[in-house]
């Protein structure tokens, strides 16, 4: 019979938990904010705290717009698009989707703030209020 020493059974336990992780985390978020985080991170960052707020009982997950999401769909995709932004002005709409249910454009939103630049709180006021004109189906996504 073989014995392993302390070290090969540690070194064996975690190559066994970094190899059964990703296998075990493959759950499918309910709701997905396809925002682009690198080029609007502010934004992106306010538009998940509102919707974590609208939604506290629903996993949400911030991808980039560009990556194709694997099936199964999750409940509810939201994509963040932004039509027009300089220092002090930004013009942005949400359009959602309830699994495989045609995508909803909601309307364009437009904050501008004077003698000063757009900061967190004034976008944490935009997503919200993004939120709740789109038309979302935040009750409960799988209705």
């Amino acid at each position: 019979m073989y014995r392993f020493s302390p070290v090969l059974r540690s070194l064996t336990a975690a190559l066994a938990i970094i190899v059964v992780t990703p296998v075990l985390s493959k759950t499918v978020p309910s709701v997905v904010l396809q925002c682009d985080v690198q080029t609007h991170p502010q934004i992106c960052s306010a538009l998940a705290e509102a919707l974590q707020q609208k939604l506290p009982d629903q996993s949400l997950v911030i991808v980039d717009p560009a990556d194709a999401l694997e099936p199964p769909a999750p409940a509810l995709t939201i994509r963040y698009r932004e039509q027009n932004r300089t220092q002090d002005w930004l013009v942005g709409q949400l359009i959602w989707q309830v699994q495989q249910e045609p995508p909803v454009t909601g309307p364009a939103l437009e904050l501008s703030v004077m003698d000063k630049n757009l900061q967190g709180i004034d976008l944490a006021s935009f997503a919200e209020a993004l939120i709740q004109i789109s038309g979302l189906r935040i009750s409960n996504p799988t209705d």
